[in-house]
């Protein structure tokens, strides 16, 4: 049996096109699809709403993504477990403390 996809929440650690072309082929969407990676998920936008494609290992993901993904987790800006709200808050307020309370650069 497979694996439920949790409902899908919009998050600042929601990563968009994570995956590399080869990837792409392997989950069945196509490069020009929008796709995010959120909770263990490759998620594709219908235009209205995210739908859950399948579970997916980072190892799909292109270098730069995992990349990104590390640092994240290092740095406190994705939680570990996206289950424990606790993580998830504190996720959200250091997204809102290091990056949504930054000076514009423009």
């Amino acid at each position: 049996m497979a694996a439920e996809a949790p409902k899908f929440v919009w998050r600042d650690w929601v990563i968009e096109d994570p995956l590399t072309n080869e990837a792409d082929q392997r989950y069945g969407v196509s490069p020009y699809e929008a796709t995010v990676y959120w909770h263990g998920w490759l998620w594709r936008y219908d235009g209205r709403d995210y739908q859950p494609v399948s579970p997916v290992g980072e190892d799909d993901f292109d270098p730069a993504v995992r990349r990104r993904l590390a640092h994240w987790r290092e740095t406190g800006l994705m939680p570990l477990d996206e289950d424990d709200p606790q993580q998830v808050e504190a996720a959200r307020k250091e997204w809102q403390k290091r990056v949504w309370s930054a000076p514009n650069p423009w």
